[in-house]
């Protein structure tokens, strides 16, 4: 499935970024964390499961949702690189998601 392998590639991208994240002290470090935790969870998900799995829509509108939502609040924390990477790659993961549903 090409679908979960560019989504492996993307979540490596992002638990980079929470590698680096673990080491920052701050509320709003700790709110883009959780956001992207939610996100990679959500497509660890799709992953997981096939399209044949009735619920296989709805998990890849929530992973799309998710991804949209840790890429605006760490994309607005510039300043580390792998942050702008982790951003970019949950922007894509969710394009990916928001694809696989159209052509469903």
């Amino acid at each position: 499935m090409l679908l979960g392998q560019e989504l492996r590639r993307l979540v490596a991208v992002c638990e980079e970024a929470l590698a680096e994240y673990a080491g920052i002290d701050s509320d709003a470090c700790r709110d883009g964390a959780n956001l992207v935790l939610l996100a990679v969870a959500a497509f660890q998900t799709v992953i997981a499961t096939t399209e044949g799995d009735p619920w296989h829509e709805a998990r890849l509108a929530i992973a799309a949702t998710l991804g949209r939502n840790g890429a605006a609040v760490i994309g607005c924390q510039g300043g580390v690189e792998s942050l702008s990477r982790c951003a970019a790659a949950c922007e894509e993961a969710a394009r990916l998601c928001d694809s696989a549903l159209c052509s469903n």
